[in-house]
């Protein structure tokens, strides 16, 4: 009590500080959202919250104010204070002072919440811009269409933004919009704005399509092309058809991305089988032969090959300059190659594709640690070990070149290279288990128990589950080592 006594006069003072913090939380959280139309229900929310937090710590403050002025004088003047008058100011006070506190605290949390990462695709259709929207209903259609062609595909949501993106704002604007909360854990992925104007004959209209968010391996996206077209074909809807179409597939391409990065092959492909189902010839926002690789390596990690080849293939005949379509290719026909009746067929036919790979892009690792990969399963280690020495060269930072170079090396019985290799790559990449594996086997290979029983136990933690037989393999190699060590200590 004496110790909050000492106090009183300061805690107004922390609490009016608490409540102007809480105000220019809340002030920064409104404006992040001024220029929607209509406000989201979070906005309205935090507006009564806000109202709720000055409205219990005024309550505070007046019961404060008159329990103080109640008080009690004695024959000098002084106020005489009585035992409960001196709780209920104490615990005014206390709530002029926890009430804010617990209005910032509840907004940081909010606020980080916000923050975190999400694996969702939202995308963000703004209003475009343009004359009698009743009439031709651009909006209307572009949202249409997303909705129900992209309705089943998993990660994938649509959201509207009553407000229009104008060119003088620009990719600016349409970033910091989609950059803002809902109300839920969300940041937009796609915003999708534009504009149209019209004449009595002919109509220009700009769409684009902007990816806001980085997303694995996603290719460049060229749009927002001014395109020209007679009045009629809006008349008809045709225009606004045909560039919902285009924002479909656009939308179900960054949706596969997702869904890959995640690891839902299934899903991915789905998505990319959507995407294409929707590309019209005449688009060059993004090339048929991009979405066929990826479908492509979809279903590679599947498991199926030959649809795998088959969308390679394709890819090919699309674009024969496409490295990558070729580079793919070739890692089918390694795998094909093992365990096949005839193996050195599939063997000529990766390393061909691998070569015009890098014919094509000189600088693809890639292709160099393919072929290196290859070569090594077929004993041409020298020529795998060049390979991979080249990928380095072109990125020193490519931890599979490393990883692979060392595992030629210890079956070379060359382990102290193989652990100079291992650590490298677990120096640039931390969770790469089968570096884990590979130098402590070459670890228990010179004899350095400790080392290698610390590499395995390693591996074991970090390894997926579907490296079973590998993780046994460590178990069991770190029981013979804590055996040895266990006989080696009943000999001393």
């Amino acid at each position: 009590m004496r110790h909050l006594t000492r106090l009183e006069p300061f805690l107004p003072i922390f609490g009016l500080v608490g409540l102007i913090a809480d105000g220019i939380t809340i002030a920064n959280f409104v404006a992040s959202f001024w220029g929607l139309s209509p406000p989201p229900t979070s906005v309205v929310v935090a507006l009564i919250g806000a109202t709720g937090i000055l409205a219990l710590w005024l309550v505070c403050f007046v019961l404060y104010r008159r329990v103080r002025r109640s008080a009690v004088l004695d024959s000098k003047g002084s106020p005489i204070e009585r035992a409960q008058s001196q709780r209920a100011r104490i615990a005014a006070l206390t709530g002029m002072v926890a009430i804010p506190l617990a209005g910032f605290l509840t907004l940081a949390g909010w606020g980080s919440f916000q923050l975190q990462p999400h694996d969702e695709v939202t995308i963000l259709v703004t209003q475009i811009d343009g004359p009698d929207p009743e009439r031709y209903g651009v909006t209307e259609t572009v949202l249409h269409n997303l909705r129900s062609q992209l309705f089943g595909l998993e990660r994938v949501r649509v959201q509207y933004l009553a407000r229009a993106i104008s060119e003088s704002e620009g990719s600016q604007v349409a970033e910091a919009l989609g950059a803002r909360p809902f109300g839920v854990r969300n940041d937009a992925t796609v915003v999708i704005w534009g504009w149209y104007r019209c004449t009595r004959t002919h109509v220009q209209v700009m769409l684009r399509f902007e990816l806001l968010q980085d997303t694995a391996d996603a290719p460049p996206i060229q749009t927002g092309k001014l395109t020209t077209h007679e009045i009629a074909e809006m008349d008809s809807f045709t225009v606004q058809t045909r560039l919902s179409e285009r924002m479909v597939y656009l939308t179900a391409f960054v949706a596969g991305l997702a869904n890959y990065a995640h690891g839902d092959y299934q899903a991915a492909e789905e998505s990319y089988d959507t995407a294409l189902s929707h590309l019209d010839a005449g688009s060059q926002a993004l090339g048929r032969e991009v979405i066929l690789l990826h479908r492509g390596l979809a279903r590679y990690q599947q498991g199926e090959y030959h649809d795998a080849r088959a969308d390679f293939t394709t890819a090919i005949q699309t674009n024969p300059q496409y490295a990558d379509a070729w580079n793919n290719r070739g890692l089918v026909y390694s795998d094909l190659s093992v365990g096949a009746m005839d193996p050195e067929i599939w063997y000529l036919q990766a390393r061909a594709d691998y070569n015009r790979a890098i014919l094509l892009a000189p600088d693809c690792v890639d292709a160099y640690s393919n072929r290196g990969v290859l070569y090594s399963r077929y004993g041409l280690d020298d020529y795998a070990i060049e390979d991979f020495s080249k990928a380095m060269d072109i990125d020193p930072s490519f931890a599979p070149a490393y990883h692979n170079r060392a595992s030629v090396y210890s079956y070379l019985a060359d382990y102290e290279r193989a652990i100079s290799d291992y650590t490298q790559a677990i120096r640039i990449d931390k969770g790469l288990s089968l570096a884990y594996l590979g130098r402590g086997l070459a670890y228990r290979q010179i004899g350095d128990a400790e080392r290698a029983k610390a590499d395995l136990q390693s591996y074991i933690k970090l390894s997926s589950p579907d490296e079973w037989w590998r993780r046994d393999l460590a178990r069991d190699v770190v029981h013979d080592i804590a055996q040895s060590q266990m006989a080696t200590r009943r000999f001393r």
